[in-house]
């Protein structure tokens, strides 16, 4: 966790994001771009998904959480 990550579209503005079902607030909202930053969470692929008032839309390709290795 801990990633800025990015989502474009369109109608952003009011949007959620969804990884794995379970909201993240999102930040630096903009009508075509939102920005949130990924929660922890184990390692593996997790679902993206956008909810505006439109409805729902699932990314193409979700989003990896990777082990870092501990030195």
């Amino acid at each position: 966790g801990g990633d800025l990550i990015p989502v474009a579209g369109g109608n952003l503005v009011g949007a959620a994001v969804l990884l794995d079902g379970n909201k993240v607030a999102g930040r630096d909202v903009e009508d075509t771009c939102l920005r949130f930053v990924a929660p922890p969470h184990n390692a593996g692929p997790v679902s993206v998904a956008v909810e505006t008032v439109g409805g729902r839309a699932y990314a193409d390709v979700g989003f990896t959480y990777e082990q870092i290795a501990k030195s």
